[in-house]
């Protein structure tokens, strides 16, 4: 009985997991997906991994709307779970970062600059992809407050 439950619960999971991969091929571009995890301080992997999906589509990168709520929800993550998205991009090399590098290096909002910098920078991981991010953020052109000019 155990046995069947545990099958069950592993059944469920590889479901939903692939559930998730196969939405993020045929994702609509709509605030909701974005806001979905933009203040979570506990954001899934797989929520995660949809939202970083969604720069690689043409539809997306097209939605003039949705790429300025999605650029501020990236740096949002950057600023507050910097952490969990290296690991889904070194994790997932899939994913297309070309348009993330892109993203980070046009800041929509203020956001401080040194110190999303200090934050990412911080992350315990020594990986081209952190180091990339860290670049990105140092071509932003920033006033003495550290803010996008």
């Amino acid at each position: 009985m155990v046995l069947i439950a545990r099958i069950s619960i592993i059944v469920c999971s590889l479901v939903i997991t692939s559930d998730c991969f196969a939405q993020a091929h045929h994702i609509k571009c709509d605030n909701c997906s974005a806001s979905s995890i933009a203040y979570s301080d506990n954001i899934s992997e797989m929520k995660l991994y949809c939202f970083l999906k969604r720069f690689s589509f043409a539809e997306c990168r097209n939605a003039i709307e949705y790429m300025e709520y999605a650029n501020s929800r990236l740096f949002d993550i950057l600023k507050t779970n910097s952490r969990a998205l290296i690991a889904i991009l070194n994790k997932y090399p899939e994913l297309n970062i070309k348009y993330l590098h892109d993203e980070i290096k046009s800041p929509l909002l203020d956001y401080d600059i040194r110190r999303l910098i200090f934050m990412v920078d911080s992350v315990n991981e020594d990986t081209q992809i952190k180091r990339q991010i860290v670049a990105d953020l140092k071509t932003i052109r920033i006033d003495e407050n550290g803010f996008p000019k």
